[in-house]
């Protein structure tokens, strides 16, 4: 099969790719190329022929590969010409003047300008695709023609070097399908970083990304994807994709494993962001407080010299206003109602990508809601009860009736065996969300939501403030596959459906 092919030059059988198989039929896209395939490298002997094989191996046969040599010195250029001399029509390999090493920022920036294609992927050197990636986004986009990008999942694959590893399938912010007005996908991106795109689930129209090659020139290290990322969401709308065909190698000579410099890195870009937003007269309000906030709190973080260095580019009205947040928290005992709402309020916020279209708040006050929504019923957390059959109060919700459900309850009224989750999953939509609110970490509930919601569908969110030290507050995160009814067998075996 070509996935033992690819790998086997590179480390141990990783596990087989799940998604869409092993490409099919060729894709017809016409004569000339429709994407350029940008592939920066610098000392990624190891990879990149892997890399490259993969977009070779694309059932879109209408591409080319443009492999930027950033001035490695283990190989690798000998590499890329050897690809392409293997492939003259359909690879070619660039470099800085003088094969000087710029960057991965500098790298990116050059391949877009080498681009032939109007639509431009990204994969790194140590990266792979399955063979029919391209063709399901540039689907996408010809699907929908307001859209300038396509943004995606992608695996965190470890099990390249040990098939005992478990790979991770990234979160996405919005349901598969959706156009999304990029403002409101860079907000998600904010709230929890979980949602950012890598550059090997991206594909952009050209024309709608040349204007941010002078701000990829200013990041050769980290978080130059994310500058790229941000650029495109504050100007252009995206189409999500739930594909799951890339796969992000993981391992420690990448730059996402590089911590030392990530707090540097990650001020800076917010730095970035912010005279980016404040660039556009109609700027997302809800965007410009969430990357003030993020300011701050990676200003919290730096060297007494760096916060030095940068406080003065934050406004006096936003560092007056943390402080009184902050003599308004308490320090130990019983947590005061307003701070343990605004607990809650902060967290939910995190997450306000899935607070969309109907939802369903079970035991406790209203919550904040994304502009998406579109109603929302407030119910109080059924009394414990030893019923789980038909009596069981939640048997009455209605089945696959909701976007998002958001329990606020104390997660120790939950037996792992309770089939009111099943309930639960039973009345949220293909793609829908279940947010668990608990007062600290809950292993018996998360195992409980596990067993109902699947091993892979469950995600945890603690937090330590605002609010007393020791006193965390957690979300449990749990969602139905999309394209799964919302139904559960066992559930329905209990009780009867309502409609």
């Amino acid at each position: 099969m070509w996935w033992d092919a690819l790998v086997s030059t590179v480390g141990p059988r990783p596990v087989r790719p799940r998604g869409p198989g092993d490409g099919g039929a060729p894709v017809d896209g016409g004569g000339d190329p429709v994407v350029s395939v940008v592939v920066p490298f610098k000392d990624a002997a190891p990879f990149l022929d892997a890399a490259v094989h993969s977009v070779l191996a694309q059932n879109w046969t209408a591409l080319d590969v443009v492999l930027v040599d950033d001035g490695g010195t283990d190989g690798s250029e000998a590499i890329a010409r050897d690809l392409e001399g293997a492939h003259p029509r359909r690879v070619r390999v660039v470099t800085h003047e003088g094969r000087v090493n710029r960057g991965i920022g500098p790298s990116r920036a050059l391949g877009i300008r080498e681009a032939r294609g109007p639509l431009v992927a990204f994969l790194d050197a140590d990266d792979v695709w399955e063979p029919t990636h391209v063709a399901d986004y540039v689907r996408l986009l010809r699907e929908n023609p307001v859209a300038d990008m396509v943004c995606g999942r992608v695996w965190a694959w470890r099990s390249w070097a040990d098939p005992h590893l478990e790979d991770r399938l990234s979160q996405l912010a919005f349901a598969p399908g959706a156009v999304v007005a990029g403002p409101r996908l860079l907000a998600a991106v904010l709230r929890n970083g979980y949602y950012a795109t890598t550059p090997c689930s991206l594909v952009v129209r050209r024309h709608a990304v040349l204007g941010c090659l002078e701000h990829l020139e200013a990041f050769p290290g980290m978080y130059e994807d994310q500058v790229m990322n941000s650029w495109m969401q504050l100007r252009s709308v995206a189409v999500m994709t739930g594909g799951t065909s890339a796969w992000y190698r993981q391992h420690d000579a990448s730059f996402s494993a590089r911590t030392s410099e990530s707090d540097r890195a990650h001020t800076a870009f917010l730095s970035w962001l912010r005279s980016q937003v404040e660039e556009l007269p109609d700027g997302d309000p809800e965007v410009r407080a969430l990357v003030e906030s993020a300011l701050q709190e990676a200003l919290g973080r730096a060297t007494p010299a760096a916060r030095r260095t940068l406080r003065a580019s934050i406004p006096g009205v936003v560092r007056r206003g943390r402080r009184v947040l902050r003599r308004a928290r308490t320090a130990a005992g019983q947590v005061p109602p307003a701070v343990h709402t605004e607990r809650v309020e902060r967290l939910l916020f995190r997450h306000g990508a899935d607070l969309r279209g109907d939802v369903l708040v079970l035991g406790g006050e209203s919550v904040p809601t994304g502009t998406d929504t579109t109603s929302r019923q407030t119910l109080p957390w059924p009394a414990a009860t030893a019923s789980s059959g038909p009596r069981q109060a939640l048997a009455a919700l209605p089945s696959a009736a909701f976007h998002c459900i958001v329990v606020l309850s104390d997660g120790a009224e939950v037996a792992a065996g309770d089939m009111r989750l099943r309930h639960l999953r039973r009345a949220l939509r293909p793609s829908g969300v279940l947010l668990f609110l608990v007062p600290g970490p809950d292993d018996d509930l998360e195992q409980a939501l596990r067993e109902a919601f699947g091993r892979d569908a469950v995600s945890s969110d603690h937090q330590d403030h605002p609010g007393p030290r020791g006193r965390p507050l957690g979300l449990l995160r749990a969602v139905v596959p999309a394209g799964s009814p919302g139904e559960d067998a066992r559930a329905d075996q209990e009780g009867p459906r309502v409609p």
